[in-house]
């Protein structure tokens, strides 16, 4: 891998590591009444550890639910761990889910809840809403998510078809004090989007959610969803509970990493090497309009740095990619035959873009020049949203298994 790229991969993956952020927030707590501690995401295990080692012997007990991670997990006695899949949910999910409602609902009112949230939070917390099952879930969010329906529409529909997002599960506690730490791979970090805001008010309805099926044609992928949500358009099932609601008296929530964090760590190993990046943030484009984009500011600028949540909308069975090999692809495709030497990099904070093993690439003009020596077809791949298996034969992928957290997508070009 090219240096600069190597350096923008191992200082953005620092930035991301979420244990300074969750300790040094643990630490403005104060004096610790018993504390019972619930994390849920894809940075559950790093930040349950950070906070259990600031918590200390006010910590009652633990319950960390996380993504698959490599390497087994060591926690104290007191913690309970475990692992569900992402990012259509399983059985394990839905275990992992009981339990979860378990936990809070036996927490006595004198206590502490300390509930650290992350990316990945809504598909390990899936309880589906009686007489719905897993199989209705898994269906209807695998077509949203292929018709590139984006995060709050996704979250919109499940918030009504399940028993613990949209601020349900906080319903079910008895806790005093609640206090919420999130790390957001949300645009925006809207509360009620990341993880489906278990503990935030939801201002999305049953008629939010059946609009979204809809606008993304999936109002016959599963008949059981759309009667559901028609019934509690209707008024037969109960709303999700709102701002004005008691549950949330008692709560506290505070994000304390965000997709800005990885961008501003780019930026700066682009300044330590004499560039001044343009960047951008929040952004939610077509991932392929992206690094077309991307790619021709660089003829005002030396370099640019954007970040966000871009999309890949209109996939096909049998494709495979992401946003970011998308992205990356159609930037160096661009930036083909200039007059100058170039980078093209783009890093899925989480480890995984879109339902691949790699997360991101790392392009060069001399990766393009090999490509189109074995003539490899480029432009049919990224309009077939197939980049995964071209950037693979390009051994330009970036893979690094899960990160233990996730800040959203970071997309780097540079003219050097």
């Amino acid at each position: 891998m090219d240096n600069l790229a190597q350096q923008l991969l191992h200082l953005i993956r620092l930035s991301a590591d979420p244990r300074a952020a969750t300790s040094a927030h643990c630490q403005l707590l104060g004096d610790n009444p018993p504390t019972h501690l619930l994390a849920i995401g894809k940075a559950a295990i790093p930040m349950a550890k950070a906070a259990q080692a600031e918590v200390g012997d006010h910590l009652v007990s633990s319950l960390v639910i996380s993504t698959p991670v490599p390497k087994q997990v060591r926690f104290n006695k007191e913690t309970e761990l475990h692992i569900a899949d992402h990012p259509l949910a399983t059985d394990r999910n839905v275990l992992a889910a009981q339990r979860t409602l378990e936990f809070v609902r036996s927490l006595p009112p004198d206590a502490r809840l300390l509930a650290l949230l992350s990316g990945g939070g809504s598909a390990l917390l899936t309880l589906p809403a009686p007489p719905l099952t897993l199989g209705d879930i898994r269906s209807v969010s695998d077509a949203l998510m292929r018709a590139g329906c984006n995060i709050q529409g996704l979250n919109a529909v499940r918030k009504h078809i399940e028993q613990l997002k949209g601020g349900r599960l906080a319903q079910h506690s008895s806790a005093v004090d609640t206090r919420v730490v999130v790390v957001s791979d949300v645009v925006g970090d809207d509360l009620s989007t990341i993880a489906s805001g278990p503990f935030a008010p939801d201002e999305s309805t049953f008629a939010d959610a059946l609009d979204v099926l809809s606008y993304y044609e999936c109002l016959r992928t599963s008949d059981a969803v759309t009667r559901f949500l028609e019934e509690g358009a209707a008024g037969e099932h109960e709303e999700t509970p709102k701002p004005c609601e008691s549950a949330f008296a008692s709560i506290l929530s505070l994000v304390i990493q965000f997709n800005e964090t990885a961008v501003h760590a780019a930026a700066g190993v682009l300044e330590s090497h004499d560039f001044a990046p343009y960047i951008e943030t929040d952004s939610t484009a077509e991932a392929s309009e992206l690094g077309v984009y991307a790619a021709k500011l660089l003829s005002e600028h030396d370099s640019v740095v954007i970040g966000g949540e871009p999309v890949v909308t209109g996939i096909k069975p049998g494709s495979s990619g992401g946003p970011m090999q998308e992205a990356a692809l159609a930037a160096a495709l661009t930036l083909e035959n200039r007059d100058f030497d170039w980078l093209v990099f783009t890093f899925a904070t989480d480890g995984f873009d879109g339902p691949t093993s790699a997360a991101g690439a790392a392009i060069t003009p001399i990766d393009l020049e090999q490509a189109r020596a074995k003539s490899l077809q480029l432009e049919k791949a990224l309009a077939e949203h197939n980049t995964h298996p071209m950037l693979a034969q390009m051994s330009t992928l970036i893979k690094t298994g899960p990160t233990g957290t996730n800040i959203n997508d970071i997309l780097v070009i540079v003219r050097r």
